[in-house]
């Protein structure tokens, strides 16, 4: 780190680094006067000086930690010194979405109560016309008394095609960018979702959805291959789940929910389905049915509880 930076920032101790990437640096700090955690990201220069990060990609970030919600982790300064903008946001003493989900057997109540908390998040910020736009397991952290945090959002993910496509190992990250991001278009609302599904994916089957020797191989797949899901992995996967995960990694924009809103209504039907122990299940002998097959069974059960919640709102 610049030591010109680290005494403009002397109201802070720098306690530990605890990431870096092609954006920056991130440390834990304390604020000397209150004693108080804080995460401190300097963005480097390079990502500080385009226009797109200057401009929209601030403004977003303002704009997302006024939302009053939770669940979004707040950010209480954006500073610019020598040249590099520098974001103060709260420290969560959390863990990454998919670790939490790693050392535990497939609890489809307990995801189903985490996907809701993140969607109410989301839902907050895509009211706003915004989105996350950097959607990752690093950035979705839980708690021990479970509760989740949005934090990292703003910044714009758009990629040189060329340039990493020919880099000789796969990059895991590029694992939760949606095809048109991959493919030169800006992030938006529907591409949050499509993120969202690929760690919903991998934190039921403590795997990603597709395996690559490189990045050109990941790029291909992403853009055209189907998801495949390992039910022999994970046998007790409800199809509410399987069509759920599939709707947000549609190829296709349109074919994905359009905003956490809608997505949030599926979500709630499917909760309330799971307390009355109301789930389509997976039959135990997977070879004896075609993924096809048990997929339009579990439409039915999701077009049925899509229906019961939608008129139980009109009721009310």
């Amino acid at each position: 780190m610049d030591q010109n930076i680290l005494e403009s920032l002397d109201r802070f101790e720098v306690l530990e680094k605890i990431g870096e990437g092609d954006n920056g640096q991130v440390f834990k700090v304390k604020e000397l006067e209150t004693g108080r955690f804080a995460v401190l990201k300097i963005i480097n220069k390079q990502l500080s000086k385009m226009q797109e990060f200057k401009g929209s990609a601030i403004t977003n970030i303002k704009a997302i930690a006024n939302i009053d919600n939770p669940i979004i982790c707040t950010v209480s300064e954006v500073l610019k010194i020598e040249g590099n903008f520098i974001i103060i946001s709260e420290y969560v003493d959390g863990i990454p979405i998919t670790k939490f989900f790693k050392s535990r057997e497939f609890n489809y109540d307990l995801l189903i109560t985490i996907i809701k908390k993140i969607v109410e998040g989301l839902k907050s910020i895509h009211k706003e016309k915004l989105h996350h736009g950097n959607m990752k397991p690093s950035n979705i952290l839980i708690t021990k008394n479970r509760q989740v945090s949005l934090l990292d959002y703003g910044y714009p993910n758009k990629f040189d095609l060329e340039a990493i496509q020919y880099d000789n190992c796969a990059d895991d990250d590029f694992q939760y960018l949606a095809p048109e991001i991959i493919n030169g278009e800006a992030s938006s609302r529907s591409t949050d979702l499509y993120s969202l599904g690929v760690i919903i994916y991998e934190s039921i089957f403590a795997s990603l959805p597709f395996k690559a020797n490189d990045n050109k191989e990941l790029i291909k797949k992403i853009t055209y291959d189907s998801v495949d899901f390992d039910f022999n992995k994970v046998p007790n996967i409800p199809g509410d789940m399987v069509l759920m995960v599939k709707k947000l990694l549609a190829k296709l924009p349109a074919e994905r929910f359009m905003d956490a809103s809608t997505f949030q209504i599926t979500v709630e039907a499917m909760e309330k389905f799971s307390k009355n122990k109301i789930k389509p299940e997976v039959p135990q002998n997977t070879k004896s049915i075609t993924t096809s097959a048990f997929l339009a069974i579990s439409l039915i059960f999701a077009v049925l509880l899509v229906f019961w919640v939608v008129i139980g709102r009109l009721l009310k």
